[in-house]
């Protein structure tokens, strides 16, 4: 276990802004992450955990906590049950490249997200049609303050949009220390087709390509983080009540959505940012809404203050309550003295 005092969180998020933790701790053993836990105790002190920081906002005072980061990357292939077996701290996308080298199809569309193997599961990150949970086999997890391990299957993690029981519900904190996720020999159809990429996808001849290909369509749409701090998406795109997004339909005929099975329709909320709102490109300070993509953040980073980037969102939810009646809800969680919330505008 190595143990930072006083760590800036800014580079160890995508966003790359705010202030530093009180500890920084990285485990690289189950015996690491019980000792972090126990590190914590000894201070009286919050403990969290944090994979590659690309779905966080780090207030400008920090946390006066520790923040436990997994260094356990082993990445596996099981040829004979078809998975692809990868520990909590793997580079989410070398999970990806991994499973495609390998011919094994099945994770290809969610190519390029920056993030751990462990956040994928706790997040159900996804992406062009697919999800993390579409193919999670199971996850195996331990509680840092008694040690229990189990091993979980995908319906006792209750996965929902961006999220799951361990993020917000009845395994909320528990930890995620290694997942395994099902693969094919063949392409299948996504269970929530993505039309701008389906005619490309299915012309691809390996999963390598396919994965290449996606990342080209995330890096065309995306900021440069070589360039600029960013967590992706800042927003979600809202399920509304059948009635509300009829309304909207009504009035904007072009909105795309997503018809969901409890009657209720996704709308792509960046469509109304652009086209009704004219918020592309909005900025406040050194924070503004990205031109290609107004649901995503980009900053000017260490130049940026975390508060700019809070009060940009706030502004943009204001307008979309003020001119349409819904709430808008964040993908990025703010790291309070509580630990993750999604709270960005409080």
């Amino acid at each position: 276990m190595m143990v930072i005092p006083s760590a800036p969180l800014a580079p160890r998020t995508t966003l790359r802004v705010g202030g530093s933790a009180a500890w920084w701790v990285e485990a690289h053993t189950l015996e690491d992450i019980l000792a972090a836990h126990r590190f914590a105790r000894s201070f009286d002190e919050k403990l969290v955990v944090m994979g590659e920081g690309a779905n966080v906002l780090v207030p400008d005072n920090g946390f006066a906590g520790v923040v436990l980061r997994l260094q356990m990357r082993t990445i596996v292939l099981d040829e004979a049950e078809g998975y692809v077996i990868a520990e909590g701290g793997a580079h989410w996308d070398d999970v990806v490249e991994a499973s495609a080298r390998a011919g094994w199809w099945g994770l290809e569309r969610l190519a390029g997200i920056p993030g751990t193997a462990g956040a994928a599961v706790v997040q159900n990150i996804g992406a062009y049609g697919a999800e993390s949970s579409d193919r999670l086999a199971w996850a195996d997890i331990i509680h840092p303050a008694t040690g229990a391990t189990r091993r979980v299957a995908p319906a006792e993690l209750t996965f929902s949009y961006r999220t799951s029981a361990l993020k917000e519900g009845a395994l909320r904190g528990w930890v995620v220390y290694r997942a395994a996720w099902r693969l094919s020999r063949r392409p299948t159809a996504p269970s929530r087709p993505y039309a701008a990429v389906e005619d490309r996808m299915w012309r691809t001849s390996s999963p390598v390509q396919a994965a290449q290909f996606i990342r080209k369509v995330r890096s065309d749409k995306l900021p440069d983080l070589a360039r600029w701090g960013t967590a992706g998406s800042f927003f979600q795109n809202p399920a509304l009540p059948k009635e509300k997004a009829q309304e909207l339909l009504r009035q904007f005929p072009d909105l795309p959505f997503t018809p969901l099975e409890d009657g209720r329709a996704r709308i792509a909320l960046a469509w109304l940012l652009d086209k009704a709102l004219n918020l592309r490109g909005y900025r406040l300070g050194g924070a503004r809404l990205y031109e290609k993509q107004p649901l995503v953040i980009a900053v000017e980073p260490y130049a940026t203050r975390a508060g700019e980037v809070r009060l940009l969102a706030r502004e943009v939810a204001v307008r979309v309550r003020a001119q349409f009646g819904f709430l808008v809800e964040p993908e990025v969680e703010v790291l309070l003295p509580s630990g993750f919330a999604r709270c960005v505008w409080c």
